[in-house]
């Protein structure tokens, strides 16, 4: 009798296949990016960000400080690195702060 495990398949790579078809390995890097915006900027940041999404590679930070956002700037690139290399290359190509 042939093993149970040997004919069926393994549900990694099942799962792998449904997130392949529903296109959800794109939708859970876009939420990783998103959920790393506080570990990169900090806390004191973080306090001062009321939303932050990725959307087709751009990220959206809407911010309280004006003073903050111009922070933000002048260190956008490098923050888009960080990100990029922790989640993987060219999950965020640009960020917009609001």
């Amino acid at each position: 009798m042939e093993n149970r495990r040997d004919t069926s398949r393994q549900l990694a790579d099942i799962l792998l296949d449904v997130m392949r078809n529903e296109n959800i390995t794109h939708n859970m890097l876009n939420s990783q990016a998103a959920s790393l915006w506080e570990i990169i900027v900090g806390p004191t940041a973080n306090r001062a960000t009321k939303s932050v999404h990725v959307s087709n590679g751009v990220m959206y930070v809407e911010l309280t400080s004006s003073l903050l956002r111009q922070e933000l700037m002048m260190i956008r690139t490098e923050i888009m690195e960080r990100i990029n290399k922790a989640c993987g290359e060219g999950v965020v190509k640009e960020i917009i702060f609001r």
